[in-house]
């Protein structure tokens, strides 16, 4: 395995710009994120979806090994703290 881990910044929004992020990589670790959703709601799923889409898309062409996928408590809502989250505690929070 190699220790070599390069960081790369770029946005999941642009498929372009994946795939040579991507070549030569054995695993890539997806934890990108709205962070200002709470300025801009409508594009958390855009960012979620379609940014998570693309970047499994372009792991796939490139050959990955394996590609991880993080998300956040604020996937899940925090029981309690909303009186909308259903009795599975399925509804995205803020969503």
């Amino acid at each position: 395995m190699s220790k070599h881990v390069e960081r790369v910044i770029g946005d999941i929004l642009d498929s372009q710009t994946l795939l040579p992020a991507l070549e030569g990589v054995d695993w890539v670790f997806q934890a990108a994120a709205q962070s200002d959703y709470w300025r801009h709601p409508e594009l958390v799923l855009q960012t979620i979806v379609e940014g998570t889409r693309n970047v499994m898309q372009a792991a796939n062409q490139a050959g990955m090994k394996r590609a991880v996928l993080t998300s956040s408590v604020g996937a899940l809502g925090v029981p309690g703290a909303r009186s909308d989250l259903g009795a599975n505690n399925t509804r995205v929070a803020g969503l």
